[in-house]
């Protein structure tokens, strides 16, 4: 056991592993479920400027800034002419959204808290109640390490792990997808309708990178038993399933400060201040995306490509043969703003 198994394999309950794995229900029908629209494979909204990354005066990245820049993303994608238009081209009243952040390495390699803080406000703006949205991570513990502050009830947003849910917070039920089977987090199952995917971009000593259907990891109980080759097909094993494909709305990437080697645990030594955010529904592309910047910056600064480590991401290539989405760079659809 490594030191990757060790941390993930801290929520594994031995007691799943003997059961027998039984194909659950059809899963992500229920209440606000949406299918994957084909016509959006391929798209991404693509930000990048340094400054935006730049913090205040306080240490904290600017919230207003980053809220800005988000809705003209949001409008560009969707091209609707108002923000509040924009968000439902997503989602429509009513819905419960959950919002999975990735904190496992601690607040300086999370999710940052004032882009999720933006994402919030933007979403009440347009209409939708603090209390329908739900920001949620493996553990309460890993969200108050981000600097998340937990909260399961009231009128504000909320915010709370899996873990904090009764007996554990997974479903008692062993779920089949691809080479995967596991237990899904009673958030995903039955506390949201809609899943928006806000992943840090990070190099991955195992998975090459991790991004946004790497950080679908912290929707099961086992983690640590798909870290093997590289975690192909595993990563793409998880993301077909209904949970994840029909109820993921929106992916937002933050790369605000992104990590080209030395992951996933924070390493200062390698984070630069890129100050960019990738948006899109699908999950193929906007990971390929964040792949290529990472292959990228690791030639700029001398290191070797992630293949030659042996530890290239093939699991992308592998969920483009699923029908997840785009892979190759010319069917990927980037829109600069």
């Amino acid at each position: 056991m490594n030191r990757r198994d060790f941390i993930t394999g801290g929520l594994a309950l031995p007691f799943f592993s003997s059961l027998k794995s039984i194909a659950g229900p059809a899963a992500g029908k229920g209440r606000g479920a949406s299918k994957y629209q084909s016509k959006d494979m391929g798209r991404v909204v693509m930000f990048a400027d340094s400054s935006l990354a730049k913090p205040d005066r306080h240490g904290e990245i600017n919230r207003k800034k980053l809220q800005d820049v988000l809705e003209k993303m949001v409008l560009s994608y969707s091209g609707a002419a108002n923000i509040k238009d924009g968000w439902r081209s997503f989602f429509s009243p009513g819905e419960r959204i959950g919002i999975k952040v990735n904190c496992l390495g601690g607040r300086p390699i999370a999710t940052h808290y004032e882009l999720v803080e933006a994402l919030t406000q933007s979403l009440q703006n347009a209409g939708f109640p603090a209390n329908t949205l739900l920001i949620w991570e493996r553990t309460d513990r890993e969200l108050k390490r981000a600097g998340y502050k937990t909260n399961r009830r009231g009128s504000n947003v909320l915010c709370y792990g899996t873990d904090a849910l009764p007996g554990g917070g997974y479903l008692w039920k062993v779920e089949n997808s691809g080479r995967v089977g596991s237990c899904f987090s009673s958030i995903l199952a039955d506390k949201i309708d809609k899943l928006i995917n806000i992943p840090r971009l990070k190099d991955h000593d195992l998975a090459g990178i991790s991004m946004s259907m790497k950080n679908c990891y912290g929707v099961i109980h086992n983690p640590n038993k798909y870290h093997f080759n590289n975690c192909n097909p595993y990563v793409a094993d998880l993301m077909k399933h209904p949970y994840l494909r029909e109820k993921t709305a929106l992916i937002i990437c933050d790369g605000l400060f992104p990590q080209f080697h030395g992951g996933p645990a924070n390493n200062d030594r390698y984070k630069w201040r890129m100050g960019s955010l990738l948006l899109g529904r699908d999950p193929v592309a906007t990971d390929s995306m964040g792949w290529r910047i990472i292959e990228k910056k690791r030639n700029q600064k001398g290191k070797p490509t992630l293949k030659e480590e042996k530890r290239y991401p093939a699991w992308l290539e592998t969920a483009a043969r699923y029908g997840l989405g785009k892979f190759k760079s010319k069917e990927i659809d980037v829109i600069r703003i």
